[in-house]
């Protein structure tokens, strides 16, 4: 055996890793309080924007019902204007759809309408990059002082996904920005076309 070899003994560690290995063991320890505090989060997130237009509902349904509408007022159409986008089933109503594929800013997904009433509503599934992000939610349509409130809501859980909790603040003001610039858009589109 060679004289200046060092003989490690099953279950060892030579003394200069030794710091490494509690360095390590901090780590996973840190992660694992990490992923316990996430879980004990709250896993569901809403968004909520909201403004009032000087139109009828009916005027307000007109602009929001065709998807196809969506593009004079939605702000993301506005950050890229080159998307393409696949439109599907009726123009309006249950099973209206369309599908998106942009840039890094818009990136790709669809909305697909459940449901709507005319005049008073539409609920909205969305889904975006090949579903790791799901949301659903109204668009409302309230009569009111001689006007219209448009309310828009997107909630959806994060499940057992201790990062998305953490971040469910910071999610709820994004999404609620642009929810709330897209309704600026559409009020001012509406109360701008010839009554």
């Amino acid at each position: 055996m060679h004289p200046l070899r060092p003989i490690l003994v099953p279950g060892t560690l030579p003394a200069s890793m030794k710091p490494f290995r509690t360095l390590l063991g901090f780590a996973f320890l840190g992660m694992a309080v990490f992923i316990m505090i996430g879980l004990s989060l709250p896993s569901q997130w809403e968004a909520e924007a909201s403004t009032w237009i000087e139109a009828p509902p009916g005027s307000v349904y007109a602009a929001v019902a065709p998807l196809r509408a969506w593009r004079d007022w939605a702000v993301w159409f506005e950050h890229d204007p080159d998307m393409e986008v696949d439109y599907d089933g009726p123009a309006e109503g249950a099973g209206a759809s369309y599908r998106w594929s942009g840039n890094s800013s818009v990136g790709s997904g669809e909305f697909r309408v459940v449901s709507a009433v005319p005049g008073h509503r539409i609920e909205l599934n969305l889904s975006m990059n090949d579903g790791l992000f799901e949301a659903h939610g109204p668009i409302r349509l309230t009569p009111e002082r001689n006007g219209t409130l448009v309310s828009w809501v997107l909630q959806g859980d994060f499940g057992s996904d201790p990062f998305g909790r953490f971040n469910r603040r910071f999610l709820e003001q994004s999404v609620a920005a642009t929810l709330q610039e897209s309704l600026d858009r559409l009020k001012r589109a509406v109360e701008a076309a010839p009554p």
